[in-house]
């Protein structure tokens, strides 16, 4: 069953961000004119619309029981609850005896709300930290896509997971930043980026290893040829996954114990209904719509390009998830590149208000038909009830 009001609640949520933002797009990188607003004021407008657009989903996020998401009940309330006179000490005393363990950075956004006696703070910090980065990086990439178009597809593909996997959500975020400064060789900024997110989340060192491995093939003068070797290497992958277990497992050990122990639960012991049928006809759906009418338009460059092989991978790993049960946690990486994919759909279009309609339409149907059946009537990462605490 759907539950209306939450619906509401998430939708009036978007649409207020959404509407903040493209205001704040006009106002800052356009030429929209205001009446009796010039100069440094128009500037100051444009960015307290920013900030307004920014900080509207962090405060639904903030204002949320405990009972939505359900990271929150495993790693939030335990240490609010069960914490009470771990910050006395200071922050190291606070991270070596946290009830759950979690990362370093992580931990750092948790003492602080109890530091200061609120767990919403905490849970502000946490969705700010994951929404920043992905806007930061559709800003960087505004001259071939459309900003307020990729934090639409953020919204309805992303926003829910992000209320219950909170650190993975807050590397991913980091790491999707972190890919526009790989791209364009600024390793003063990338590695420090990198090193950043993996203290929210020990998966960015293994998938800043495939990011660049992808980097490095596409970038290639035999990218083809590496390509081909690269798909047929994950075919195998795909085909023999539990025998080569005692080497993924050495590698993830050295990553961290808690992915070892993942690999020799899980891996050999997935199924075909574990492939989540939804995420993948709607996510394949969208990335396919794109792709053909980038192709038709002729406008499939080297840029687009980036962005369809990362998502690819993306839809790879997701069948993953029928030999190894949390190949998700992977396919969760990749799949945040749609929604720079998705934004690029507007280069194909005329800039005419019926044609803006046309593009917008065409990427949200699929986008919001996976949020309103997979997270509000099947009731995906336990976010379809919204509750304020």
């Amino acid at each position: 069953m759907i539950h209306f009001k939450s619906v509401i609640i998430y939708l009036v949520v978007f649409s207020l961000s959404i509407l903040l933002l493209h205001f704040s797009q006009c106002i800052l990188y356009g030429h929209q004119k205001i009446k009796g607003v010039s100069g440094c004021n128009r500037k100051m407008l444009g960015y307290l619309c920013l900030g307004l657009s920014i900080a509207i989903p962090c405060f639904l996020a903030a204002l949320r029981s405990m009972n939505v998401g359900y990271d929150v009940k495993a790693y939030i309330e335990p240490n609010f609850v069960l914490s009470s006179g771990l910050t006395d000490k200071g922050f190291i005393y606070f991270f070596e005896n946290m009830p759950k363990e979690t990362e370093l950075g992580f931990s750092l956004l948790l003492y602080i709300g109890n530091m200061l006696g609120s767990v919403g703070i905490s849970l502000f910090l946490i969705q700010l930290l994951i929404i920043i980065p992905v806007y930061i990086v559709l800003n960087k990439y505004r001259y071939c896509l459309s900003v307020t178009l990729g934090m639409v597809t953020f919204y309805f593909l992303c926003y829910n997971f992000s209320l219950c996997g909170m650190r993975g959500s807050i590397a991913m975020s980091l790491l999707l930043l972190d890919f526009y400064y790989l791209q364009h060789r600024n390793y003063k900024i990338a590695i420090p980026l990198f090193l950043f997110a993996a203290l929210f989340h020990n998966s960015a060192v293994l998938l800043m290893g495939l990011y660049c491995f992808i980097l490095a093939v596409l970038n290639s003068k035999y990218s083809r040829l590496w390509g081909g070797i690269f798909a047929i290497c994950i075919f195998i992958l795909f085909l023999i996954a539990d025998k080569l277990l005692f080497i993924l497992v050495g590698i993830a050990g050295l990553v961290s114990g808690r992915y070892a122990y993942y690999l020799t639960e899980y891996i050999g012991y997935g199924a075909a209904e574990n492939v989540p049928l939804t995420d993948f006809l709607c996510k394949s759906v969208l990335m396919a719509l794109i792709t053909l009418w980038l192709i038709k338009t002729k406008k499939f460059n080297k840029q687009y390009q980036y962005f369809f092989w990362f998502v690819l991978v993306g839809r790879v790993f997701v069948l993953f998830n029928s030999v190894f049960y949390e190949a998700m946690r992977i396919a969760f990486y990749f799949d945040l590149f749609l929604i720079l994919y998705a934004a690029s759909i507007f280069c194909c279009f005329k800039r005419t208000i019926s044609n803006r309609y046309a593009a917008a339409t065409l990427i949200v149907l699929p986008s919001f038909s996976y949020w309103i059946y997979f997270i509000m009537y099947i009731g995906g990462y336990q976010t379809n009830i919204y509750t304020f605490r």
